[in-house]
């Protein structure tokens, strides 16, 4: 009889919980995407700055062959270096947003359930 009482006391909607929580999952699934951007694109702007270096070589080496009498080498750096296009930041606020709200939902929906349980709990014992 110790649990029965319990079940009266905490009418949880599974469904709400459930619904949440696989929102929460997804959004944080979502995060997890942007962050995997973010680092790409920390990457390639790695790679970009690098390309000053590149240059420089380049120039040096071209000056190099113009003393011997070689052929220069093309300088199509911009092929080589395209400059990465940054993350949308709006996208990442927006998810972080939706997680905070969500996390409070659920906050809220648990703490309203664990009070009914621990009433629940102290009126049985009490009972006894």
């Amino acid at each position: 009889m110790g649990r029965g009482v319990l079940c009266v006391y905490v009418n949880v909607p599974s469904t709400h919980l459930e619904k949440s929580l696989q929102m929460l999952m997804d959004r944080v699934d979502d995060m997890s995407q942007e962050i995997v951007k973010y680092n790409d694109y920390s990457r390639r702007l790695r790679k970009q700055q690098q390309k000053h270096q590149y240059i420089q070589r380049r120039q040096q080496e071209n000056a190099q062959r113009q003393s011997r009498g070689e052929a220069l080498l093309p300088e199509d750096h911009n092929k080589l270096f395209k400059p990465p296009v940054p993350p949308l930041h709006m996208d990442t606020l927006l998810i972080s947003g939706q997680i905070n709200m969500y996390c409070q939902t659920l906050k809220e929906f648990t703490s309203q359930n664990l009070g009914k349980i621990f009433m629940a709990e102290a009126l049985q014992s009490h009972g006894s």
